[in-house]
């Protein structure tokens, strides 16, 4: 069971997203299924890493911004199961962030391609994952949310992305 972190930075009304320029990987193969579709910034946390911590070392990697952990907000937190999982535990925990003051402009890296605001009213969710399409419009809107997302076997047609999600959960504030 694996924890990663997003960041969206956001600001003026606006939310900054940008495409993946690599692969997201699901503990065993990569998925090119991330390939530059729009996302926010981040990664899996490292060995001693809380989740306020990697959000901020993965912004500066993936966007070369600089923040503080304690201006990170606590946006949803979604638990990804992979293709045959059958155990009923996640594989992949991720704590989603917004971050309204950060130093330095957003920039194209190694990891994302060329960053872009957006206001809330015109994201485009069709260029995300179809994942992500599901949860990430509530809390563009400013809801908190917490769920599961089940992943559909690739070429099953018996198989399809399955969602689940709370919206009455209270935020909790990641270590």
């Amino acid at each position: 069971m694996d924890h990663a972190t997003v960041v969206f930075l956001r600001r003026n009304g606006q939310v900054c997203l940008a495409p993946k320029k690599g692969h997201i990987h699901d503990g065993k193969k990569s998925l090119n299924a991330g390939d530059e579709k729009l996302n926010g910034y981040g990664g899996k946390l490292e060995e001693g890493e809380t989740p306020r911590m990697a959000a901020i070392r993965e912004l500066g990697e993936e966007a070369h911004v600089l923040g503080n952990e304690e201006d990170l907000v606590p946006c949803a937190i979604i638990d990804f199961f992979w293709p045959g999982n059958t155990d009923k535990k996640f594989d992949m925990r991720v704590y989603f962030f917004f971050l309204d003051w950060w130093k330095g402009v957003p920039e194209e890296t190694e990891f994302m391609g060329p960053p872009e605001f957006f206001g809330v009213g015109t994201i485009p969710y069709d260029r995300m994952l179809p994942a992500d399409q599901k949860f990430l419009e509530p809390v563009f809107q400013g809801k908190y949310v917490e769920g599961e997302v089940w992943l559909p076997k690739k070429g099953d047609p018996n198989d399809h992305l399955r969602v689940k999600l709370d919206f009455n959960k209270t935020p909790i504030n990641y270590i």
